[in-house]
């Protein structure tokens, strides 16, 4: 009676020591015919292809406006959220004032020997600029209407079209100007022409306080998760984004391997991966990098590190096509012996 209890301990044991899938999985080390299939196994993550994007506010500020909503696709460039931006329309009105007088001074001069070629450099500088600006605005216009269903997916492309050639005419505007300055046969700048450039300068800095209210996606993704509330203050602070955004075209697991098992691990080594929420369905994939270096675990962390916790290995894992996962998912990723595509030790 004393060794039946003792093996019921054990066999309860190993069931709660388990991993999230091992009640439908094989063993590591064999399959259900015994012969050997997996080198290691792990828990593991699910995860965008460009990682969770967490986007905080660049200056503080009362929020005005969130015009997105999880599961929300963007475009690169698109509106996110809008912080007031009362002070910031304020300081660009004073500074396009200031550059108009300034501008007309200037042109109200004769043109210095040496220097027209640097003054029509310095005006496509600043005219590509203002494109820019206003480029921005139209998409934004755009998008709006978009949602509103007031303009089609071929207005939108063109507003979309016209940021990225302005972008492009400013870095080639301000490429030929610095080009000119460097020649040694350019003039220098005379006293109206060198107040013009500071007053477009103040310009191009009152465009960038505006920009800072407008929080734009920094590339096409989806949008995962939206905590910004219209009329909150928004901080600088990561600890609390505004919105969580993520490239879902493709997934990848985040995997935390043991560092006993490291020398098992290949870059393109064949992997299932496992769902409890998904029971009998095994989704593939194949490893995609190794970490060079051990590093907390944290996807079974909980609550500050102790000094009994294990270090772990980072394995990154590229899903084949489609999956049905959710980004955030818990898996058990298994790494098969017999790949095809089994290269030399990393």
């Amino acid at each position: 009676m004393l060794a039946l209890s003792l093996a019921a301990v054990v066999m309860a044991a190993a069931k709660f020591a388990a991993p999230s899938g091992a009640e439908q999985a094989p063993a590591v080390g064999s399959d259900s015919s015994g012969q050997n299939r997996w080198d290691a196994a792990a828990p593991g993550r699910v995860e965008p292809w460009s990682r969770e994007i967490r986007i905080a506010a660049p200056v503080a500020g009362r929020i005005a406006d969130v015009p997105v909503k999880p599961n929300d696709k963007v475009l690169a460039g698109e509106l996110l959220v809008r912080l007031d931006d009362d002070e910031a329309l304020a300081r660009l009105a004073a500074a396009e004032a200031q550059t108009a007088l300034r501008t007309r001074a200037r042109n109200d001069q004769a043109t210095p020997k040496g220097s027209a070629e640097r003054r029509k450099a310095e005006d496509g500088v600043a005219e590509a600029e203002r494109m820019l600006a206003q480029a921005r605005i139209g998409l934004d216009k755009a998008v709006a209407a978009r949602r509103a269903a007031n303009a089609s997916e071929t207005d939108l492309d063109a507003a979309s079209s016209a940021l990225s050639l302005a972008q492009n005419r400013l870095r080639e505007q301000r490429e030929a100007l610095r080009k000119i300055k460097a020649a040694p046969e350019t003039a220098l700048p005379s006293r109206l022409e060198g107040e013009l450039n500071v007053s477009r300068a103040d310009l191009t800095l009152a465009e960038a306080g505006l920009e800072k209210t407008r929080i734009r996606a920094p590339f096409a993704g989806t949008v995962l998760q939206v905590q910004a509330k219209v009329g909150e203050l928004a901080t600088p602070s990561s600890d609390q984004p505004l919105l969580v955004l993520g490239d879902l075209s493709a997934l990848r697991v985040r995997a935390e391997l043991d560092e006993r098992d490291f020398v098992k691990i290949r870059v393109g080594q064949r992997v299932l991966v496992r769902s409890t929420a998904f029971r009998g369905r095994e989704f593939v994939g194949k490893v995609s990098s190794v970490a060079q270096i051990l590093a907390p675990g944290r996807i079974n962390s909980r609550g500050p590190r102790k000094q009994t916790d294990v270090d772990v290995l980072e394995v990154v894992v590229d899903l084949a096509d489609s999956t049905p996962l959710a980004v955030g998912m818990q898996v058990d990723v298994y790494f098969s012996s017999d790949s095809p595509e089994r290269q030399g030790s990393q």
